[in-house]
């Protein structure tokens, strides 16, 4: 498993569950955390399953970073 800090983009998100949400349907996530005071978000995930891009652009599409 690794895990992988990003920049939050979108200042407005201060609730981890709207994050959780947009990335429920991508397997290989094993967790979302939300720092609103550091803002950023902190994805664990396993990159057997799931790469890097693919959580990047999710997050992208969804105006989170």
């Amino acid at each position: 498993m690794k895990a992988k800090k990003f920049t939050l983009g979108n200042t407005n998100i201060t609730d981890e569950r709207t994050i959780k949400d947009s990335l429920k349907t991508v397997e290989g996530i094993n967790a979302v955390r939300l720092d609103t005071t550091a803002q950023t978000i902190t994805v664990d995930y396993d990159d057997s399953v799931v790469s890097l891009s693919t959580i990047e652009s999710k997050l992208k599409e969804n105006n989170f970073i």
